[in-house]
């Protein structure tokens, strides 16, 4: 199943302290994610028989672009 399109987000303090099943690294680089600057969010809704887990990976712009998400 398919995901929300990616966008781009400034990441705040805000949206740092009330995000939950997101880790706070780079999916790509797993380099920490800095306050204040712009990141890539991918939503992703994955499914099987017994479990439907919704999650939402970061990313930093570049590795967006490099992935092709954006």
């Amino acid at each position: 199943m398919q995901g929300l399109p990616a966008r781009i987000v400034k990441l705040s303090t805000q949206l740092l302290g009330r995000s939950k099943n997101v880790d706070h690294k780079c999916r790509q680089c797993k380099k920490e994610l800095e306050v204040n600057t712009n990141i890539c969010t991918k939503h992703s809704l994955s499914c099987n028989r017994t479990v439907k887990r919704n999650r939402s990976y970061w990313y930093h712009v570049e590795c967006a672009k490099a992935l092709n998400i954006i």
